[in-house]
């Protein structure tokens, strides 16, 4: 579970990085 969470804020992070 932990591993999948750390991929998802990954994502999340990018996610932010290209609004900006």
């Amino acid at each position: 579970a932990s591993m999948d969470l750390k991929l998802l804020i990954e994502q999340m992070r990018e996610q932010i990085q290209n609004l900006e």
